[in-house]
């Protein structure tokens, strides 16, 4: 590999089967989804996730086919294995940045409650809050979702357009 590829003159192409494509595509497509929820803090991380799945791909398929790599198409057994190897990766760099992300949702939660306390006389719509400051609807239904026992969200019906209004819990 080293005489074909690295000392080579010239430029080699490894393609992917369309299948491996596919698979690849729907990885990154899975991840772009994620971003926009559950890793909306942590998504220059997540960025790079299907970029290793292709590098690990090539180096699995480069490892097979030694220096005819050029002269096969990665297969999607390859490109599931890439996947499946990206993902363990994905998992692990999570978990070292779980304590982090634990604590700034904590620092969020609370100054999320301590505002609609002194701001809003403990209630405000979601609406408001992403308007005045700056708590998208996502985040909000986030931390309530993870917090019951500090925030309550509720649907009130007044004739309009329903507005969904964020409480400090009682309990």
């Amino acid at each position: 590999m080293l005489a074909t590829y690295r000392l080579a003159h010239e430029r080699f192409t490894i393609e992917p089967a369309p299948e491996a494509l596919r698979a690849l595509n729907d990885h990154h497509d899975a991840i772009v989804k994620r971003r926009r929820g559950e890793l909306r803090d942590v998504t220059s991380y997540a960025a790079r996730w299907n970029e290793q799945a292709w590098r690990i791909a090539v180096c699995l398929h480069a490892g097979t086919h030694g220096g005819q790599a050029h002269e096969q198409s990665v297969s999607l057994e390859t490109a599931q294995r890439a996947i499946a190897l990206a993902d363990w990766f994905a998992a692990e760099q999570l978990r070292i940045l779980n304590a982090g992300r634990t604590q700034r949702k904590i620092e969020r939660l609370q100054r999320l409650t301590e505002l609609i306390v002194q701001q809003y006389n403990g209630a405000a719509t979601l609406r408001t809050l992403q308007r005045n400051n700056g708590f998208e609807p996502a985040e909000t239904r986030e931390l309530a979702a993870k917090f019951p026992e500090k925030l309550v969200i509720e649907r009130h019906e007044t004739g309009g357009r329903p507005s969904e209004v964020v409480s400090v819990s009682k309990r």
